[in-house]
């Protein structure tokens, strides 16, 4: 429900399609509260960097894949 809210919120251009929204909440099954707000920050940021050369919902995915990475990495870390 965030990632959807967030997404209207947001100015047409950066809209998150319909189509991957659904694997969005996929791929952020776990992530806490601030771990989505850091998500949605952080793709507007990229997309700015990148002056829109790609889509928001590219730049969300990949964003998502580095915060997961991020979880991993900070769970092993703690685990030895």
């Amino acid at each position: 429900m965030y990632i959807d809210l967030w997404s209207e919120s947001l100015e047409a251009d950066l809209h998150l399609s319909h189509r991957v929204r659904p694997a969005l909440v996929g791929q952020t099954e776990g992530f806490s509260f601030a771990y989505l707000k850091e998500l949605c920050v952080s793709s507007m940021m990229q997309w700015i960097t990148l002056s829109g050369a790609s889509s928001m919902d590219e730049v969300v995915l990949y964003q998502a894949s580095l915060l997961r990475e991020q979880m991993r990495s900070k769970t092993e870390t703690t685990a030895s």
